[in-house]
């Protein structure tokens, strides 16, 4: 009835929409379109599919002047004729084009809350979307009226909706009124696909998983990763990476050793995949293989490699902090260890305290002789308050030596 209902919508589309559609984007009709919005009376389907129109043709509306007031001005004319998939797509292009307007957010949020409980699962994810937008906006009740209908699709999802579901949800959980049955739910609908279910809807739900992992163990994640390494060898080196990112969230996925080995095997066989034609990748790699044991020929690896810091990571602060601190937890040989260290010191002026502090901490752990290292330890410029010093308490007397304790 859905999809019929669908059909008869699209076939009826009005043809000064089919005809927005089909002429080239360009700054002049973006800005007819806002003129036309003072002008003209348009249905709630119509305003609907301009919106899908503007995520298809539009990078954000920072781009266009006025045109997100525009868009408001219309719904302030209009609301009335809204209906509960047309506010729903508002809301969700409001995330996805980076809106800066608080209170038309907050707006739409009070003007959907009555309706969550009857909206369809396509217009409930557009919703879940567009609350990621600015989570610490959400009142305590909404987000329950949200758990409360996720868990009321169980055995409706299909693998896709259960993708975006577990991305939005991972995004605007919230501890304090967490609901574990809401986890549960995703656990049993990931399940219930069995062995077809995509790589990506894994990846999902897993990030969103570990919020609460720790507290209420599970062995869903073995399950999937005894799927994953079955799939290794045919991963895209992008996925294969997030992948490991997600690994290595939480200490109780590290036991997980034949997913390490058999992507372990995979970066071995295709070292130009993962060190030279997107450096960036390596960073995952680095850091996941960092709080492993043993995996030395990751480090054989980098230093066959990636000889160098690349210039791709040497330019972004933050992956160069990344991936000096993740290199240096684990000893890589003196030679490797040098340059790691003579980078480091090159480039301490844009790595941040944080980064530096935890470099400085990791080679105090595994006690390093390098002597580069201990000798201009305090041009980093780090020091450690009485505070900081409360996680560190065993480091104290080196910190110490070395003048990096700052006096009270």
């Amino acid at each position: 009835m859905l999809g019929l209902k669908l059909f008869r919508r699209i076939i009826i589309m009005p043809e000064r929409i089919k005809t927005l559609r089909m002429t080239p984007n360009s700054p002049e009709k973006i800005k007819a379109l806002m003129q036309s919005f003072r002008e003209e009376m348009y249905s709630s389907f119509e305003i609907e599919l301009i919106c899908m129109y503007l995520n298809d043709s539009i990078g954000s509306f920072s781009e266009y002047p006025g045109l997100l007031a525009s868009i408001k001005d219309l719904y302030d004319k209009n609301q009335k004729l809204y209906d509960d998939s047309t506010l729903c797509v508002l809301f969700w292009l409001a995330k996805k084009k980076n809106s800066p307007d608080q209170k038309f957010f907050v707006k739409l949020l009070q003007k959907l809350e009555s309706k969550i409980s009857e909206l369809s699962i396509k217009n409930f994810i557009y919703v879940t979307e567009g609350c990621v937008h600015y989570p610490h906006l959400i009142p305590d009740d909404f987000l329950q009226k949200i758990q409360e209908k996720i868990k009321s699709f169980e055995g409706k999802y299909d693998s896709r909706e259960l993708n975006l579901i577990c991305n939005s949800y991972n995004k605007i959980y919230r501890q304090s009124i967490e609901d574990i049955e809401v986890f549960q739910v995703l656990e049993r609908e990931i399940l219930r696909f069995g062995t077809e279910v995509p790589t990506e809807t894994i990846l999902s739900f897993l990030i969103c998983l570990n919020k609460i992992i720790i507290r209420h163990p599970s062995d869903v994640p073995n399950m999937m990763q005894i799927l994953l390494v079955s799939r290794a060898k045919a991963l895209h080196p992008d996925i294969l990476c997030r992948l490991l990112n997600v690994f290595s969230m939480s200490p109780l996925f590290y036991q997980y050793t034949n997913l390490y080995i058999s992507f372990e095997k995979v970066i071995v066989e295709n070292p130009d995949d993962y060190f030279v034609k997107v450096p960036m990748r390596s960073l995952s790699i680095a850091h996941a293989y960092s709080k492993l044991e043993g995996f030395h020929m990751i480090t054989r690896m980098f230093i066959g490699f990636m000889p160098r810091i690349p210039k791709e990571i040497l330019d972004d602060c933050e992956a160069l902090g990344y991936l000096l601190n993740s290199l240096l937890i684990k000893y890589p040989g003196d030679d490797y260890e040098n340059m790691l260290v003579n980078t480091l010191f090159e480039n301490a002026y844009k790595i941040s305290d944080m980064r530096k502090k935890k470099i400085v901490i990791d080679m105090m752990r595994r006690k390093s002789l390098c002597r580069a290292f201990w000798e201009n330890i305090q041009s980093l410029e780090v020091l450690w308050t009485p505070k900081d010093l409360a996680h560190f308490i065993e480091f104290k007397e080196e910190l110490e030596k070395y003048g990096l304790l700052k006096a009270t």
